[in-house]
């Protein structure tokens, strides 16, 4: 088992540490900046992708959930959506939580 430290990591190592966004087709639409984020224990959308989508916000089941952003900072969600995403081959219903917040991926797939 090879197991790489900090201190090993060369120059041209780090460069790739980098998030991991894929293209998805959500909901039949081709979606750019798909963040892959395994650390995260939900998938989140924002409103404005589901406004792309053409999703009016009547679709969207209500819950209390409150989530954690990359600053530390508590927001709550607007509520469940659940979408079809298809990546390759593998086509699979997913839910997301929904975000009223501004971000620079069109969608995040947590480990759902």
């Amino acid at each position: 088992m090879l197991t790489l430290t900090f201190s090993t990591l060369t120059l041209d190592m780090a460069t790739h540490m980098r998030p991991l966004y894929i293209t998805a087709e959500v909901v039949g639409i081709m979606v750019n900046k798909v963040m892959v984020d395994t650390g995260a224990a939900v998938n989140v959308v924002t409103t404005r992708i589901m406004r792309l989508f053409g999703i009016p916000r009547s679709v969207i089941q209500t819950t209390s959930l409150t989530v954690k952003n990359f600053t530390g900072q508590v927001s709550r969600t607007l509520g469940l959506l659940f979408l079809r995403v298809k990546v390759g081959p593998i086509s699979r219903v997913y839910t997301f939580f929904v975000a009223e917040c501004a971000s620079s991926y069109s969608m995040i797939l947590g480990r759902d």
